[in-house]
């Protein structure tokens, strides 16, 4: 059972590597991989619960939404400055 929880460990962290290295070119695919791993971790037995992997998917996620979050109000702020300039 210790090399299928290992392997299984490995997995998670891969997905969250994946996750991460993906956060400037697609959101989409980070959020994916990082709930995917937090899926996968979920459905272990209690006591083979990989809290680095939580860790690491909780924080990807975390990341994403507060980066995308500023992005959209940099984004809101810049199109209603555009349409003020644009009124005078």
């Amino acid at each position: 059972m210790d090399g299928q929880i290992q392997a299984i460990y490995r997995q998670i962290d891969n997905l969250n590597r994946q996750s991460f290295e993906s956060r400037y070119q697609d959101q989409n695919t980070g959020v994916k991989r990082s709930k995917d791993a937090l899926e996968i971790n979920s459905s272990l037995p209690e006591q083979y619960f990989y809290v680095q992997g939580f860790v690491d998917s909780t924080n990807n996620l975390t990341w994403f939404n507060l980066f995308f979050s500023d992005y959209a109000e940099a984004y809101r702020l810049a199109t209603e400055s555009l349409e003020l300039a644009y009124a005078c």
